[in-house]
């Protein structure tokens, strides 16, 4: 079962499912990678490492989707991934436990899903 937690945006808070939002965010991560890194800015990289840090403390802290180390353009980018990752996990359905644990993946390891054992 999953938990909520408290998550800042654009200075506003909501409650989100900890394991619903950390797949969206290693979704947007995936669609930062699927990228040629042509296409992507020189600090994209750097981005999409804050999210998946953002993933591993998440369920412990607060998600912040817009860090204040983040300028207006960086900003810009992770919404944009973020809508792509929305877009896809939509058009996908529903994802499975097993589903989940092959493909989102944090430091090598499956993404952890409350309910399923490590």
């Amino acid at each position: 079962m999953s938990k909520t937690v408290p998550v800042v945006f654009q200075g506003r808070w909501f409650w989100a499912y900890d394991v619903s939002l950390g797949i969206l965010l290693l979704e947007a991560v995936l669609v930062h990678g699927e990228m040629e890194p042509g296409q992507r800015p020189p600090w994209a990289d750097r981005v999409a490492e804050d999210l998946r840090t953002q993933v591993r403390i998440g369920s412990s802290n607060a998600f912040a989707l817009d860090t204040d180390k983040w300028n207006t353009e960086q900003r810009d980018y992770v919404r944009s991934t973020i809508v792509a990752a929305g877009r896809r996990l939509r058009g996908h359905g529903i994802v499975t436990s097993a589903e989940a644990a092959q493909h989102y993946l944090v430091d090598g390891e499956p993404y952890f899903l409350r309910g399923m054992s490590r």
